[in-house]
């Protein structure tokens, strides 16, 4: 990331799977915004991912830093998840965004990897 970049880092993780036990995204490719997140709104930010990978963004996820995939996968699909995810880009300065193309049943197998006692 360049040193002079005001705006937080996104990182668009595409063409992959999730895939559980423990869950991580396989065979992707990262395309990384050039435009500062903070000027968009929810639906003008999935119109412009969608027009940067080309490919329709139905089911999209962003990651919380600092923690294994399956503790802090969040859902990107409305204005209120939208300004979630602009807390957690300006309080890291990254954040991650990840496309499921296959429609996985990711949440589902989150809830199977957590420990029984939690």
């Amino acid at each position: 990331m360049d040193e002079n970049q005001v705006f937080p880092k996104v990182d668009v993780h595409y063409n992959g799977t999730f895939v559980p036990n423990p869950l991580v995204y396989f065979a992707l490719e990262v395309l990384q915004l050039n435009e500062d997140a903070n000027e968009f709104v929810f639906f003008d930010f999935i119109k412009y991912v969608e027009k940067l990978i080309d490919f329709r963004c139905k089911h999209v996820y962003f990651y919380i830093p600092e923690a294994r995939l399956s503790e802090r996968l969040q859902t990107l699909q409305n204005k209120c998840d939208y300004s979630e995810f602009l807390e957690v880009a300006n309080a890291y300065r990254h954040v991650d965004v990840y496309i499921d193309h296959d429609n996985e049943p990711i949440f589902e197998w989150i809830q199977k990897e957590q420990p029984n006692n939690e």
